[in-house]
Order: C-alpha cells, then sequence, then structure tokens
C-alpha cells in the first residue's frame, strides 16, 4: 500500500474524531459496531460471479 494511502486515511480518521470532540460529541458515539461489521464484513467479501 501507498505511503500517501495511509497518510491520508490515518489523516482523515483523526480529523472525523476531532471534529466529533470540539462539538461536545463522544468519539465513542462513532463507533457503531454493527454497522462497522456490515460495511467492513461487505467490502472485503469477494465479489459473487453471476454465470452467464
Amino acid at each position: 500500500m501507498d505511503l500517501a494511502t495511509i497518510i491520508g486515511v490515518v489523516a482523515g480518521l483523526a480529523v472525523v474524531f476531532t471534529v466529533q470532540l470540539v462539538e461536545g460529541g463522544s468519539p465513542t458515539s462513532i463507533m457503531l459496531w454493527p454497522s462497522m461489521l456490515l460495511v467492513f464484513g461487505g467490502a472485503s467479501s469477494p465479489p459473487w460471479r453471476v454465470a452467464s
């Protein structure tokens, strides 16, 4: 993975959590485990092949 990609992902997550704190929210309110499981599980699953 490219170094710029890693830096971008880390910086993006840092900005999201920082804004959440500045606005008075709790960082744990972003961490919805069932939703994260659906998103990351679906994104990491292999694509299904459709028989033609």
